[in-house]
């Protein structure tokens, strides 16, 4: 299983997800920043055929249910996008999900997760 398929496991899946295997490039204040606090963590990216409000809606709907069991650390509203910043405590990692229009079509998202095993949370109040 790739870095990739596992991080899907291990999350809810927008209707229709694909995975990529290149990274995306996406605008998100401070992000060169935020990708070498997380180098060591497991990044992937996605793609959803829905409108980034509804694909953001839906991670945060369903993050927190059975059997994903994500607590929401925070969670950012910014004109690129969202982020939200989940704990995962039985597995104790700590998970990174931007979602961001598709710049070739807006009415897409990718959908970013980094994912890291660290003992505290990163970006503070910058994120």
């Amino acid at each position: 299983m790739t870095i990739s398929e596992y991080l899907l496991s291990i999350l809810p899946n927008c209707d229709g997800v694909s995975i990529f295997e290149q990274p995306v490039k996406f605008d998100w204040p401070l992000i060169e920043q935020r990708i070498q606090e997380l180098e060591g963590g497991d990044w992937g990216y996605y793609g959803c055929p829905q409108p980034q409000g509804v694909v953001s809606t839906f991670y945060r709907e369903e993050m927190p249910k059975t059997p994903f069991l994500m607590t929401e650390i925070n969670w950012v509203e910014r004109p690129q996008g969202t982020l939200g910043v989940y704990y995962q405590s039985v597995a104790q990692i700590w998970l990174y999900l931007w979602v961001v229009p598709q710049p070739v079509d807006p009415q897409t998202s990718y959908v970013i997760v980094a994912a890291s095993d660290t003992q505290e949370f990163i970006g503070g109040d910058c994120l």
